[in-house]
């Protein structure tokens, strides 16, 4: 944990976990966040109830923060649940993640409560331990 830690400090660079979009094209966090401005959020098909209270507030501050794009990712391991959640959800395909090992993306990311988010500048932490409920009031 406190290498998890130290490593969602500001200015560190994201690491590189691998993930797969809704092709199945395999990248990894770091190449996802290069040259932009991105919060990543997560989310399960396991926690339908928060599914929609997560995806209501992404769309509340992509109004409100137009230039972060709001990367969702998800530990979910069937591909088709997963894929079919995102369609049910109305959720925007091109945004959506599968991580590849879902124990790294707990443990290494930190994802211990439904609206941890991390936010990202060009490839490099801003701040680690986001709340999507709480973090984004400045605006």
């Amino acid at each position: 944990v406190y290498q998890s830690i130290i490593s969602l400090q500001p200015d560190r660079d994201v690491l590189p976990l691998p993930i797969v979009d809704h092709q199945g094209k395999l990248t990894n966090l770091r190449k996802l966040t290069e040259d932009r401005k991105v919060v990543i959020y997560f989310w399960s098909t396991k926690y339908e109830g928060m599914l929609y209270r997560i995806q209501q507030k992404v769309a509340e501050l992509q109004k409100k923060w137009p230039e972060y794009q709001f990367i969702g990712i998800s530990p979910d391991q069937d591909a088709v649940h997963w894929s079919a959640t995102i369609q049910e959800y109305d959720m925007q395909p091109q945004l959506q993640y599968r991580s590849i090992n879902p124990e790294d993306l707990q443990n290494r990311l930190i994802w211990d409560n439904a609206f941890k988010s991390v936010v990202l500048e060009n490839g490099k932490i801003v701040n680690g331990f986001a709340n999507l409920q709480t973090s984004f009031q400045n605006k």
